[in-house]
């Protein structure tokens, strides 16, 4: 009786643990400092070949309002991915890790920057505005949609976390 009740025990606790660290999170969302942040607007940059011909070099901007509107809104939440890929089609794939951008390397599967804006006025430079100094992001991709996850470590020492399900705009399409 009393290795039943210890089992079931641990099982409660193992699942409880579980639950826990594999918490749902919403969708075209990141969080910081407790707050959650909306980016439904996906736009990608392709620079074809990057120049030292390790990569194919790919911008990420992801944005609570539409790229017209970036400059017009007063409190503009963005996160932006300096993005290397193996593919010069797509973003592959996979698990990017950060890497500095000191030398001019680009390894597929790296990005090299990463800001971030909270509340951020672009005319007058005012909110946070805040670099990577680490992290991850988590690409898959199914007919033609993405789903982008990040986790940034950040300049202030604080971190973010989020994802984007969805389609991405072509930057140069949508002025």
């Amino acid at each position: 009786m009393k290795t039943s009740v210890k089992i079931l025990f641990f099982v409660s606790l193992f699942t409880g643990i579980l639950a826990f660290h594999n918490k749902t999170r919403e969708s075209n969302t990141f969080d910081y400092r407790g707050e959650t942040y909306q980016i439904p607007h996906a736009y990608l940059e392709n620079f074809g070949m990057h120049p030292d011909t390790r990569s194919y070099d790919y911008d990420l901007h992801l944005g609570s309002t539409s790229k017209p509107e970036f400059i017009h809104t007063t409190a503009l939440n963005y996160v932006y991915l300096d993005l290397h890929s193996n593919s010069s089609q797509v973003i592959s794939s996979g698990t990017y890790d950060f890497k500095e951008s000191e030398g001019k390397e680009r390894n597929p599967f790296t990005f090299t920057g990463a800001e971030v804006l909270i509340n951020y006025d672009i005319n007058h430079k005012k909110g946070e505005s805040l670099y990577a100094t680490g992290g991850t992001v988590k690409v898959s991709q199914w007919e033609g949609k993405y789903v982008i996850e990040f986790y940034l470590k950040l300049n202030n020492g604080e971190s973010i976390e989020g994802i984007y399900k969805g389609k991405l705009t072509d930057w140069e399409t949508d002025a």
